[in-house]
């Protein structure tokens, strides 16, 4: 397989837009300068809605979550208290990109295994584009409540996958997320998908230097997993990338949802760290 961060990186650089601006400090998120390619497309900030995160989320209780391997436990892990989670995206509310806290990340792409040797892809149930972009995912968001598609997986590569993500810092910067203490993703999904994040990295860095974690196949569910499980500490202080990878065999296919994102909430469900 070719080193996930020369792939990633190439897929940023088509989903961003240029800004060279430098040592930004943006809704408590830092910025620092980075290297990486150019290009992107453009969008104004849209304002996160005050609704919580909780809206949208069934009442199934943590049983009902199917998985393939590990437990799930409401054991939360200890955080300061006087820090509050912020909702960084909510799609029901139909907001189009997730709240970094800069003008021009946030935006959501997608890739494919295409330079694996594979053919995955994701199918989306309403044609994209708006009036300024063919490229928009508005339509996508405001069909689903969310951003939905379908994974088709192909090739005759062992590990075909496909994947949907965002950018967390403007084109040619990093950005401290460390602030977020982890994620909880309020989702639906038939496959099983990696959390992961994209750090500054070099040309020569392959997947083992991307954290990440399993999330289990199940629907209308919130999740949370802080960053220290798995192992992310150190990534998200110069965080490029936050991403979720859907992983199955050729000729698969399966539906997901991604609904709502927050910062990391103890007293949500967690995803244990032996997921």
């Amino acid at each position: 397989m070719k080193k996930t961060a020369q792939i990633l990186t190439g897929v940023f650089a088509l989903g961003l837009i240029a800004c060279s601006e430098s040592n930004k400090t943006a809704g408590g998120v830092s910025i620092e300068e980075n290297t990486v390619a150019e290009g992107v497309s453009s969008s104004s900030v849209e304002q996160v809605s005050s609704s919580s995160i909780q809206q949208g989320i069934s009442s199934a209780t943590v049983s009902d979550v199917s998985m393939s391997s590990g437990t799930i436990n409401v054991t939360p892990v200890p955080v300061d208290i006087d820090v509050k989670p912020v909702i960084l995206w909510d799609g029901d509310a139909g907001v189009y990109k997730v709240n970094t806290g800069s003008e021009d990340s946030g935006f959501w792409f997608t890739w494919g295994d295409d330079e694996d040797g594979g053919t995955s892809k994701i199918m989306f149930p309403v044609e994209m584009g708006n009036e300024y972009s063919g490229d928009s995912y508005d339509p996508v968001v405001d069909y689903c409540g969310g951003f939905c598609g379908t994974v088709e997986f192909g090739g005759s590569i062992p590990n075909p996958s496909a994947g949907a993500a965002f950018s967390v810092a403007d084109e040619g910067l990093y950005a401290d997320i460390s602030e977020w203490r982890g994620l909880c993703v309020t989702y639906s999904s038939e496959l099983l998908f990696d959390v992961y994040v994209v750090p500054e990295l070099g040309d020569d860095a392959d997947a083992s230097a991307i954290p990440r974690v399993e999330m289990p196949s199940a629907t209308d569910t919130t999740l949370c997993v802080s960053w220290q499980a798995f192992a992310a500490e150190e990534a998200v202080k110069k965080a490029r990338i936050v991403g979720f990878e859907f992983k199955g065999s050729a000729g698969e296919k399966g539906f997901f949802n991604i609904k709502a994102i927050s910062s990391y909430d103890e007293s949500l469900p967690q995803l244990s760290s032996s997921n």
